[in-house]
């Protein structure tokens, strides 16, 4: 086993006994087992609070005129939950009959170690082929995957590390689709879910970090 398999012990722990893996392809720089644990899944797109108490303490009193609304009340820690990271599939161009890579990336203000999270395509329109770490992601970073379910549309990955990722937007894996031939031409949507991989992203303290999963549109046309 080399240095750069070795994780935090903390961001294991962390992770055991919610996040399984049953068939793993990784980096081949980077080898790991099949089988993988995540956190809890973190709450994504929230904007913070909806706590009806004001930051004061006291509930604002009832206008004396009763046809005048009453004052709306301070919200408690509006921004305290306000995402921090942006994890993105990026928008792409494909051909009917022929393969194309999307792009993942992430986004982020938090130092992130961990990133787990799965990806929903029509299987009747792409096929799974293959998927790998982005160069300049830390060294020690390790990418498994979940492709057991890939006929029914479905994948599982988890990129974690013993190193921050990098916070500025940065590619961080791409996978590898092969489109239906004879596939009509126009957008098709490639989403992210929580099956089989629940959602959930964790900084190098192991502390969940509020993200936004960004999903991508891929314009298929035909062949020339």
């Amino acid at each position: 086993m080399t240095a750069n398999n070795v994780k935090l012990p903390l961001a294991f722990l962390f992770f055991l006994g919610v996040f399984t893996f049953g068939c793993a392809r990784t980096d081949t720089s980077n080898q790991t087992s099949g089988n993988t644990n995540a956190p809890a899944q973190p709450v994504a797109n929230s904007t913070g609070s909806t706590s009806q108490v004001p930051a004061n303490g006291v509930t604002a009193p009832a206008p004396a005129n009763p046809n005048v609304p009453a004052p709306e009340p301070t919200i408690v820690n509006k921004a305290e939950n306000a995402p921090t990271a942006t994890i993105r599939a990026s928008n792409v161009n494909a051909t009917a009959g022929r393969e194309f890579t999307l792009e993942i990336e992430l986004e982020s203000k938090a130092d992130i170690s961990v990133m787990v999270f799965s990806l929903d395509f029509d299987p009747n329109v792409f096929t799974y082929v293959s998927s790998k770490i982005s160069p300049g992601t830390p060294q020690s970073a390790v990418l498994t995957v979940n492709a057991e379910q890939t006929a029914a549309g479905k994948f599982g990955a988890m990129l974690d590390s013993s190193e921050a990722f990098a916070g500025s937007k940065k590619p961080i894996m791409t996978v590898v689709f092969r489109v239906a031939p004879g596939t009509a031409a126009g957008d098709r949507q490639i989403s992210f879910s929580s099956k089989p991989a629940r959602q959930s992203v964790s900084s190098i303290k192991t502390e969940l970090v509020n993200t936004i999963f960004e999903s991508a549109t891929v314009r298929v046309g035909t062949p020339r």
